[in-house]
């Protein structure tokens, strides 16, 4: 029960994205990996791990992929440690709150970023600008 527990906490928290639709093939992958682990084809955290990174390489190879690799390595470490019985399912769960606070920060802080560059630019083009936005990149003439 407490590994079911552990799956839901991890599938709700396993996306992290400024975008308002998550990707369905990854939720896909997600809930695939999720009853794999429930049916015990996956024994243990770390091969459940192993196939929530595998369903989230989508996310890896856009704007934030850095922080979705970073997230499937603190992930994958965290559930050895579970599986080893160096730390419990609890502890797990605040480190990857720690992990998916820490991604969010970082991705509003690039935002803000990305958003001041462009009033600044802005404030110093002599020509009226025009901005265009596609997905998390914005192109201003």
């Amino acid at each position: 029960m407490r590994y079911i527990m552990l799956l839901v906490g991890l599938a709700l928290a396993g996306c992290v994205t400024t975008d308002t639709k998550p990707d369905p093939l990854v939720a896909a992958g997600r809930k695939e990996c999720a009853a794999r682990f429930k049916a015990k084809e996956l024994k243990s955290l770390v091969a459940y791990g192993r196939c929530l990174e595998q369903a989230e390489l989508p996310l890896t190879l856009g704007v934030y992929g850095d922080l979705f690799r970073l997230k499937g390595a603190k992930r994958t470490a965290s559930f050895e440690r579970v599986d080893a019985g160096q730390i419990t399912l609890a502890q797990s769960d605040a480190e990857m709150a720690e992990v998916t606070s820490y991604i969010i920060s970082e991705i509003n802080r690039r935002a803000d970023s990305q958003q001041s560059l462009l009033l600044l630019e802005r404030a110093a083009s002599p020509a009226p600008v025009t901005c265009t936005q596609y997905g998390n990149s914005v192109t201003c003439l």
